[in-house]
């Protein structure tokens, strides 16, 4: 046995497994007594870990287990054996076995902490680590980081020795990343590396210039690492990353391969595949390439792997594209097998709400938070579970509840939904919080929108991308994307309440319900994967051959002024026209992503309001102006804002920013009217002149007539086919608020 465990040691684990089992099979049994024969076995097991063969060593723990209930190096290894299942429940029971015949081992109490943190009960976890007898202060940062309580978290800090000096910086670069300044954290480290390249600190660094999208430092500091270092698991989830953003598939999904050989791996290399499948545009070429990557990659894990472990994997695949049935009926399983995992409860109350169990859903959510408060998922979740029941304003308190005690972090999705429901006192407190507590690493998005609450312009030009954006889509692709089956729903990162509305607004019977939902979510996804890849200098949107094309284009290249409205909220797709319409200025609430594009049209951006003084100034210089009135008055910032422009919308009083129809209306400037739709080749632009102002028309006559023809374009695009619904979600969602059916 010592041979074979200085085999191990030496890192040669088959040729360690392969003697102990010849002792094991050979071996004189009438002279070997059980305890020599639990030590083979242990170590046996210790072999199976350490050359990947988790399912084997799953059997020899079993059996262990089994004839030795009560020893301590059994539990310790049932321990190691479910860790490296990606079981935290098995941990959780292997630890809590223990406690019951140590009950004052200090190694079990701490591992049981662990268990019930990488389980999501924080709440259960710090009981725990309060009645330790010996304080523990990184276990106390690690718990308080999860709590987001960071502050606090950075005052244990001193409690560990100056001989722990690097942990110490390593705890601090993590609160620094949670806290969303992960700048801080990457000079943090690379002072300390450049001091002494110490091999555990490279991964962190290179996950973290990869995650500040800075790819070409991140490649020179790949290359310049040991073999033995660089083809570390960790390392080559990093790096992954770095051909991801380069648009190198093959290379991508080989890397995360490699990477998974260290079976521990696996689950994050599923969830990365699966969103680089997403973020491609499922049913595109590049998807289907990578999901079978994917599949080959779970095939070749299943012999190494126990069959919960392989359930696993595949709940998550399922899970990242939004496959909501299989969702359903794997967590079921897994929910039934380890009932303490938060992580799948969480992915099965998500499941529920996307197949129309709203209120099971909700109960989920409301047990998952009395343990786990700072789930950003499942807080989202049932914040537009809230929205679904009818209960917008209850939403908005919990919100508002969840934002002030810093349980999640502010979105600019989230911070919408504040202004829309009228907390703009909780929203300009928190967007003060975390300017502060970010500094110059606030995001460009919460410095513009602290700008828009204060009056104030200090966030600065807009940022450029350092890393390549992918290629725009073909009219192949984008025919793919839009037609795939609808079975694979490919919206896990989608705010529910963008296809539960839509569910609701339809009006359709029951056995339909599902099927709209299904078009609805595709849509948005289809949208999203195409309008990310079509802000590009040579991305062009076919634009169809009309008198009203040609009308408009003639007024542009003669200066004369126009004002243009789309039925949809997306700067970055209208951009993609500017090369077909000359002397355009947009009104934007951000700058391009792409410099070149800057060279090709003006942008007004918005800072507090419609800017319409901007406007008319860009009018009065013979330039065009490209606004998206189609938002609900109720939503602009300024709250005590009133709008005329006022008309119905299946039924419903609704209330447009009336910014456009008074410029038209003083000015005597026509108004054209942009819509893109998806189609089986591409996306298809339609352009239409909008009626005129009669003479002496009064003002309030002529708001309530445009705005009526507005409206009835935007109904007819909802009714038109469901791909198109993702075009006008916000409007969507305010109808549905409102209690709205679309015929």
């Amino acid at each position: 046995m010592r041979h074979a465990r200085a085999l191990r040691l030496a890192g040669q684990p088959d040729a360690a497994r392969l003697e102990i089992e010849g002792a094991l099979l050979g071996g004189p049994r009438l002279v070997m007594n059980a305890d020599t024969e639990r030590r083979l076995r242990l170590e046996q097991a210790r072999a199976l870990l350490e050359a990947q063969q988790i399912r084997k060593a799953a059997d020899v723990v079993a059996d262990l287990a089994e004839a030795f209930p009560d020893e301590r190096d059994v539990l310790v290894q049932a321990q190691a054996q479910a860790r490296a299942a990606l079981d935290p429940d098995a941990v959780l029971d292997a630890t809590e076995r223990a406690l019951r015949l140590w009950p004052d081992d200090p190694r079990f109490a701490r591992d049981r902490i662990l268990a019930l943190i990488a389980l999501g009960d924080l709440v259960a976890a710090e009981e725990a680590l309060d009645t330790l007898p010996v304080p523990d202060a990184e276990l106390r940062v690690r718990l308080l980081v999860e709590w987001r309580r960071f502050d606090e978290a950075r005052a244990q800090l001193s409690a560990l020795p100056e001989k722990q000096a690097l942990h110490r910086d390593r705890l601090t670069a993590q609160i620094l990343q949670a806290e969303g300044r992960p700048g801080a954290a990457f000079s943090l480290l690379d002072a300390r590396y450049r001091k002494r390249p110490l091999p555990e600190l490279a991964p962190q660094l290179l996950g973290l210039l990869v995650g500040l999208h800075r790819p070409d430092e991140a490649r020179a500091f790949a290359d310049a690492l040991p073999d033995s270092v660089a083809e570390s698991s960790a390392c080559l989830l990093a790096r992954s990353e770095i051909l991801r953003l380069e648009g190198d598939v093959d290379g991508c999904c080989a890397m995360l391969a490699q990477a998974a050989t260290d079976t521990t791996r696996s689950l994050n290399v599923v969830r990365r595949m699966v969103s680089t499948a997403v973020q491609w545009g499922i049913g595109t070429s590049r998807s289907r390439q990578i999901l079978a990557a994917l599949d080959r990659l779970i095939a070749g894990l299943a012999p190494a792997l126990p069959d919960r472990t392989l359930a696993l994997l595949r709940l998550h695949r399922a899970f990242g594209l939004g496959d909501w049935p299989a969702v359903l009926t794997l967590t079921d399983t897994a929910c039934a097998r380890a009932p303490r995992d938060l992580t799948l409860a969480a992915m099965q109350a998500r499941a529920l709400a996307e197949t129309g169990a709203i209120e099971r859903a909700a109960e989920h959510c409301d047990r998952i938070l009395r343990h786990w408060p700072t789930m950003g998922p499942i807080i989202e979740l049932r914040l537009a579970l809230h929205i679904v029941q009818g209960k917008p304003q209850d939403g908005a308190d919990f919100l508002c509840n969840a934002l002030m005690r810093n349980h999640i972090a502010l979105t600019l999705r989230l911070a919408n939904h504040l202004q829309f429901t009228g907390r703009t006192e909780v929203l300009r407190a928190v967007v003060a919080r975390d300017c502060a507590r970010e500094a110059d690493e606030a995001p460009r998005w919460l410095r513009a929108l602290s700008d828009t609450l204060n009056g104030t312009d200090t966030a600065g030009p807009p940022e450029h991308p350092s890393h390549p954006v992918p290629e725009p889509l073909s009219s192949e692709e984008t025919a793919a994307l839009v037609d795939t089956e609808t079975s694979l729903l490919a919206g896990p990162d989608l705010f529910l309440a963008e296809a539960a509305t839509l569910w609701r607004l339809q009006g359709k019977p029951a056995n339909l319900q599902r099927s709209w939902m299904r078009h609805a979510t595709r849509a948005t996804h289809a949208f999203r994967t195409v309008i990310a890849r079509s802000a590009l200098p040579e991305a062009r949107l076919p634009l169809r051959e009309t008198p009203e094309l040609r009308a408009l284009v003639d007024r542009l290249e003669r200066r004369e002024p126009s004002l243009l409205v789309s039925t949809h909220a997306s700067p970055p797709g209208s951009i993609t026209l500017a090369p077909h319409l000359p002397n355009l200025t947009y009104l934007m609430q951000d700058g391009p992503r792409q410099p070149e594009l800057e060279q090709r049209f003006r942008a007004i951006l918005a800072v507090r309001g419609t800017p319409a003084a901007r406007i008319v100034k860009e009018l009065r210089a013979g330039n065009s102006v490209m606004s998206t009135p189609d938002f609900p008055a109720e939503m602009r910032w300024n709250a005590q804002d009133v709008s005329a422009a006022t008309g119905t919308l299946f039924g419903q009083e609704c209330h447009l920013v009336d910014t456009v129809p008074k410029l038209a209306h003083g000015m005597k400037v026509p108004v054209y009217w942009i819509q893109q739709r998806l189609s089986k080749t591409g996306i298809t632009v339609d352009i239409r002149r909008m009626s005129d102002p009669a003479p002496d028309e009064p003002l309030a006559a002529w708001l309530g007539r445009w705005t009526q023809e507005y409206l009835d374009l935007v109904a007819g695009i909802l009714t038109s086919d469901p791909r198109n619904q993702n075009l006008t979600g916000p409007l969507t969602r305010y109808l549905a608020a409102r209690g709205a059916r679309l015929p």
